[in-house]
Parts: structure tokens; sequence; C-alpha cells
């Protein structure tokens, strides 16, 4: 008779080697089940995710909306308390127009002031020709 080197202990080691090589035979179904789902699992989370980033979308955008009616907010108050100057208000798009007018207009004066003093010269220099041929 031959001695294991386990002992006393070698028949519940049989048994237990017995039952691992059972173990894939035992939970093969559902190892199956569970392999031929994870694409549906897969698109389940990605379906997930795609929604989770569409809703931080939206919630950032809001956000952003929220901060630039803040800063516009700010500024609004600040102009009115004399602190800073107001921009962006009709009033100020008004003021704009009439500077950019005036700015217009006065380019072209300059512009018709030149021409003319031109002319002018011109016409002086004319005017002397003709009185020294006579």
């Amino acid at each position: 008779m031959a001695t294991s080197p386990y002992g006393t202990y070698q028949p519940m080691i049989d048994t237990l080697t017995q039952q691992q090589a059972n173990l894939g035979a035992t939970y093969q179904p559902q190892i199956t089940t569970l392999q031929s789902s994870l694409p549906t699992i897969g698109q389940k989370y990605k379906s997930m995710i795609d929604e989770l980033n569409r809703q931080t979308g939206v919630e950032q955008t809001q956000l952003g909306k929220e901060q630039v009616q803040q800063v516009g907010s700010a500024k609004a108050q600040s102009a009115a308390a004399g602190v800073a100057p107001v921009t962006g208000t009709p009033e100020m798009a008004v003021q704009q127009g009439i500077n950019t007018a005036y700015d217009t207009a006065k380019t072209n004066l300059l512009g018709q002031t030149a021409a003319q003093t031109q002319q002018y010269g011109f016409a002086q220099t004319q005017e002397e020709q003709g009185v020294q041929k006579m």
C-alpha cells in the first residue's frame, strides 16, 4: 500500500480536486448566458453614457448661458452705480453710431477741404498767369 504524501488529508484533497474538475461543467450554462449578453450590456452602458454626455452638454450650455447672464447683470449693475462704463446697451450702440457718423463726417470734411484748397491754389495760379499775360 502506497502512502499518500498528504496523509489523512488525501480524501479531502481528492474530493476538492473532483469538484474543481466539475466547476467548468457546472457553471458553463451561466457563463455562456453571460457571454451572450455582453453585447447587450455593452450597448446598454454605451446608451447610458451617451445620454449622460448629452445631459452634461445641456447642463454645461445652460451654465454657460447663466454665467453670461450673471456677468451681463453685474456689468449693468456696475454701470448703473457709475463704477463701470455702460457697454452693450442700446444707448451705447446709438452713441457708437453717432461717434462713427461724426468721425466719417469729419474725415469727409477734411477731404473736401483739402480738395478745395488744391482747387483754390490751382485757380489762383491760373489767375496769376492770366494777369501776367495781360
